[in-house]
């Protein structure tokens, strides 16, 4: 070869080498999970090719990709695969697993991909949501986590679950509770609360009937579906562990007014509308007149809050006998401070191992929960110890088989209350005056609140529940499988009671005048009727199976089927034992053979079963035009022969609006619509038992009556029955519409849901026709009543990685509903105050609107006195000058309307303020002032994270709720012989006419006069809550590498920090309300188990 041509060859090489070059890509870049932590090992391989590489220990890698090379795909093992475009440089984060859970959405019997679903579900960010939180439940914990879900509880009681619905707190009015059905792995859980939070690993919320029709009857109120953590094929073993260490102290406690200044509020409302002024008044034992408020007020000038004298009382100093019997007290006492802790602590400890091999993959956790309660003088407190366990392995390459079980044990400790259930322990912590003698004398307690929780005997309430699952899946054939699950549940819980005698000085009793000193009536002072030990039990026993096939097929490139069938079969047994003996011989043993009085026994036994036959297909076009179609024929033990069974039908669709070709180029924009509709019907088998029977009731004897006495035994007698029954008594229905949209803008950095909804509770029980008296009967219930509940939902989230690390995201839901009795029995005129009648709206209350306090300018004067008017009845009345109505009607005794009293709103302009006949049609001044029911819910969070730093505000409130409350706390003077507090002393007097509450009156526990249902004391329960923040730190990954740990994470956390509300100074916590127990007791509202601020701090570790 020449040198010519050596030359032009090299040049050629030359020249290839340099287009070679030119037509590669150099890629460096950086791998990082969403705390902005290196991804160590991941692998980046370019598309279509074998040529790849893995990151380095700091997650960086470098890669040479060819001209024809355009996309890289990122993978690691637990977290989502990513494809990116080929650039020179490179930053990619990666989401876990737990992440991907949003994506793949657990529905009824299987699953489905979140942009393939046509009805409508939420689901739960399980992490921020129920992670590094100080929660009891998960109920409490999903607290405005969800539009469509919710969630209300009525005081800070220990242990317990919450009131949960969904979409509507009151489902139907026909007997039944409206509760959703709460699923774990697939089968029912009887109570929320023996679900430990670590276990869980996606919670979705089925709300309308295209969703829960697969689960039929016992879903007709929507469903709640739990997964729990199983472990991963292929994954090497993980130790987990985490803990949590808190405090906790009341939200708010209401203060007492000063001892003298409430004393005086008291005085004056006793005498307020008495024409001769009594001198002094009492009651238990203790009496004041303006002397002793006098000498009240000098101790408190004198020793302050005395708590540098003890709790020794002293006569003379502390107080001194009245000659006629009773005591003057002058000391006041800081009860809460002898009450309440200042803080109480609870903990959370949880362990878990999981992994899996090729065939195989497994979960074992175990966890336990103290929390302690906050009264100081008895340590009450809520336990739960949890053991979980789950696993799968395929057998075969054809047969995979699995089996669970899931154990919880709670243990509750509560003092035993000497004042029937009609009041909790914090009732009379709220009800005496300051000056009562919570004190010592000599060392001894006196009778009262203190002393009966310092003596009470634990009231102890322990479950056991425990589940065991056995099932298998068959993959016959591609796309073909067969699923088979068993499931045997039994829970089991005891109580046991030992009442007792208390002893103290009995100062109710002091009479000096007789010798009746404190020296000598130290003495049992509760009564026979809490001599008693008693046991109860209950054992609730399920079964059941679930089988179902499911063929998977995509033909044509266009066409996605999904057919589902099968069998649900479930059935329930309910036992109930309770025995009790009076004659305790030792109330530290407290066991029945330890008694030697009268012995009682009561027992029930009942039982229920359903049976359903379920199919579901789910269709797609070319991935855009989704359809599922549902139905379920039900049958349910709780009907008659004959009307048992019934078909509902179930049918969605939605189109996927950005699939299609003319809106690709939007999809910068709008990266994801879909619209989407269903309808269908589910059947409500909950129902009273034995509705359908006709019934006697048996009346229990005992000592105390019930009984007759035949031959000196205590024999059992019916009461009432037998009952009337309807033989055509079946199910009520629940049909709902829902129609919604699914939104993705930026490429799905912000997303955006919204439904519209109506659902109808028909065929509802109500009263029938009504029958002659003679009969003896109420009238059977039927079929008939009619609810229609419509609401909105909202949800929106926004995620966005900005280019230093930092992830932020935002998330709010918003929820509102509004249910209307449609269809009842009803008169032509019903009375406002009947429970139900046609076109109520459910929780509304009636009352009166006002327009202040009436002044003295609002009244004819003659002199220094008002002038009178005589009625036609005889009746003298004030008289009030012109334009101002007259509110003669709401007289009673000798209180007539006057300066410092409300004004109420003449709303029809007859210058006279009433009722007319109290109904609906003709209200007088009465009209709707508000509602029981929340309206506008809603809940919104802020997260950030950024090298290993994370923090996370969780916001909750309710925009719109009322309560007509009544008692002391809420409305002075409601029992004037009660204490007051210091929120109520803005009342009217001639040198205060601008005040809240009106001029001190004694109403003697009834809510007349001022105090007649009206807007100006309503309570506003709207509120605004910080109910969660979280900062976190996760130590880097580069230096526990060298110590073989995955991870440890540090955090704090503050729960209910702060709130806004309109409560208007009083001191009650806005989400508490009337409770099972002082609902018994107009006086009781707010007496309750406070709500609690808590801070924790936690560790998690992952070996």
């Amino acid at each position: 070869m020449t040198m010519k041509r050596k030359i032009k060859f090299l040049l050629f090489l030359f020249c290839l080498s340099i287009g070679v070059t030119f037509s590669q890509t150099r890629v460096t870049g950086k791998v990082v999970d969403e705390n902005g932590e290196p991804v160590i090992g991941a692998s980046i391989l370019v598309k279509g090719t074998t040529i790849g590489t893995v990151t380095d220990i700091d997650g960086n890698f470098t890669l040479t990709v060819p001209a024809e090379g355009k996309t890289l795909v990122i993978s690691y093992v637990g977290m989502k695969t990513q494809e990116v475009p080929v650039s020179p440089n490179v930053r990619v984060v990666m989401q876990t697993v737990t992440e991907l859970l949003e994506e793949v959405v657990v529905v009824g019997y299987g699953t489905q991909r979140k942009e393939h679903l046509t009805g409508a579900v939420s689901t739960v960010d399980v992490s921020r949501t129920l992670e590094n939180r100080p929660i009891t439940d998960v109920g409490r914990a999903l607290q405005g986590s969800t539009p469509g879900l919710s969630i209300t509880t009525t005081s800070g009681e220990l242990g317990g679950s919450p009131r949960i619905r969904v979409r509507g707190e009151i489902a139907t009015i026909g007997g039944g509770t409206g509760n959703p059905l709460i699923l774990v792995d697939n089968v029912e859980v009887p109570d929320l609360s023996y679900v430990n939070p670590d276990d869980i690993a996606s919670i979705s919320v089925l709300k309308d009937a295209s969703t829960t029709a697969i689960y039929g009857a016992r879903a007709a109120f929507g469903a709640i579906l739990i997964t729990t953590k199983k472990g991963m094929k292929e994954a090497k073993p993980r130790i987990s562990y985490s803990n949590n260490f808190s405090w906790s102290t009341p939200t708010k406690v209401p203060e007492h007014t000063r001892a003298d200044l409430n004393l005086q509020y008291s005085f004056d409302q006793i005498n307020a509308l008495r024409d001769s002024p009594i001198s002094e008044t009492g009651q238990v034992g203790y009496w004041y007149n303006p002397e002793v408020i006098k000498k009240v007020k000098e101790w408190i000038d004198t020793y302050g809050d005395g708590k540098n004298l003890g709790r020794e009382m002293v006569e003379g100093r502390d107080f001194e006998y009245r000659p006629s019997g009773g005591v003057y007290y002058y000391r006041p006492w800081d009860v809460y401070d002898i009450y309440y802790k200042d803080w109480a602590s609870q903990q959370n400890q949880n362990i878990r191992i999981s992994g899996g091999t090729a065939t195989t993959q497994y979960n074992l956790s175990a966890g336990f929960m103290d929390q302690k309660g906050i009264l100081k003088l008895f340590d009450d407190f809520y336990r739960r110890y949890n053991i979980s366990g789950f696993i799968s392995s395929d057998v075969k390459n054809w047969i995979t088989l699995r089996g669970g079980y899931m154990y919880s044990k709670t243990r509750q400790e509560s003092p035993f209350i000497y004042a029937s259930a009609t009041y909790d322990p914090m009732y009379y912590l709220y009800r005496w005056h300051q000056v009562y003698p919570y004190g010592t004398y000599k060392g001894r307690e006196f009778r009262g609140a203190v002393n009966d929780l310092k003596s009470a005997r634990p009231v102890e309430d322990d479950s056991y529940f425990s589940r065991y699952t056995l099932g298998t899946t068959l993959r016959l054939t591609k796309g073909l499988t067969v699923d088979f699950d068993y499931t045997y549940s039994q829970t089991f819980a005891t109580n046991h009671t030992v009442g007792g005698y208390v002893y103290g000085i009995n100062q109710w009793s002091a009479d000096i005048s007789r010798g009746l000193t404190f020296d000598n009536l130290y003495r049992p002072y509760t009564t026979a009727t809490y001599d008693y030990a008693r046991y109860t039990s209950s054992k609730n026993i399920r079964n059941a199976y679930n089988g179902y096939i499911t063929y998977d097929t995509k033909f044509a490139d266009k066409h996605s089927l999904k057919v589902m069938g099968g069998t649900n079969i479930e059935d329930a047994e309910y036992i109930w034992i309770s025995a009790r003996r009076n004659g305790v011989y030792d109330f530290d043993k407290g066991e029945l053979n330890l008694a030697g009085g009268d012995q009682l026994a009561s027992s029930s036994h009942s039982w229920w079963s359903v049976a359903g036959f379920f199919g579901r297909i789910n269709y797609a076009f070319m991935d855009k035009y989704l359809f599922e179609l549902n139905g379920r024929y039900d049958g349910s033990s709780k009907f008659a022969s004959g009307k048992r069974w019934g078909f509902f039908p179930s049918f969605s669709a939605a189109w996927r609006v950005t699939e299609e070709p003319w809106m690709q180029s939007a999809q910068s924009i709008l990266s994801s619509l879909k619209l989407r509709g269903s309808w269908g019907s589910v059947g409500n088998q909950d129902v009273p038992l034995n509705a359908f029977v006709s019934t006697l009731t048996p009346r229990t004897p005992s000592s105390s009556g019930n009984y007759w006495l035949v031959k000196g035994n205590f024999v059992p007698y019916i009461s009432s029955g037998p009952t009337l029954v309807d033989p055509d008594l079946t199910w009520e229905t629940v049909t709902s519409l829902d129609l919604g949209l699914d939104a993705g803008f930026l490429n799905e950095k912000l997303t955006f849901t919204f439904d519209w909804y109506k659902r109808i509770t028909s065929d509802m029980l109500a009263p029938g026709e009504t029958v002659p008296a003679t009969v003896g009967a109420s009238a059977p219930r039927r079929n008939f009543g009619e609810l229609e509940t419509k609401g909105v939902e909202i949800s929106a989230t926004y995620k966005h990685q900005f280019d230093n690390g930092l992830l932020l995201t935002l998330f709010g839901q918003f929820t509102d509903f509004k249910s209307v009795v449609t269809k009842y029995p009803t008169p032509e005129d019903p009375l406002i105050s009947s429970t139900y009648y046609q076109g109520k709206t459910l929780g509304e209350i009636w009352g009166y609107k006002t327009v202040g306090l009436f002044q003295k300018e609002d009244f004819v004067w003659e002199g220094d006195k008002i002038k009178q008017t005589i009625l036609p009845n005889g009746l003298s009345k004030n008289t009030h000058v012109e334009g101002v109505a007259t509110q003669y009607i709401l007289e009673s005794g000798t209180f007539k309307f006057s300066p410092g009293d409300v004004r109420f709103k003449d709303l029809n302009g007859d210058g006279e303020i009433n009722y007319g006949t109290n109904t609906v049609g003709n209200p007088g001044d009465l009209t709707v002032i508000g509602n029981n029911l929340p309206r506008y819910q809603y809940g919104f969070q802020v997260g950030v994270s950024w090298k290993g730093f994370d923090a996370n505000a969780f916001f909750q409130g309710v925009g719109k709720r009322n309560i007509w409350a009544t008692g002391n706390m809420v409305l002075p003077g409601f029992y004037g012989t009660e204490a007051n507090f210091a929120h109520t002393l803005d009342y009217w007097t001639p040198d205060n006419t601008r005040a809240f509450y009106p001029r001190p009156l004694n109403y003697n526990q009834a809510a007349k006069w001022n105090y007649v249902c009206n807007d100006r004391y309503l309570l506003n329960v709207a509120y605004l809550r910080l109910k969660s923040l979280i900062i976190g730190y996760s130590l880097p990954n580069d230096f526990l590498n060298k110590v073989n740990i995955e991870r440890v994470r540090v955090y704090f956390n503050g729960e209910n920090l702060f709130e806004f509300d309109k409560m208007k100074g009083v001191p009650i916590d806005p989400e508490m309300n009337w409770t099972s127990t002082t609902q018994n007791d107009a006086r009781s509202f707010g007496r309750s188990y406070p709500y609690r601020r808590t801070v924790s701090f936690g560790l998690q570790v992952e070996f």
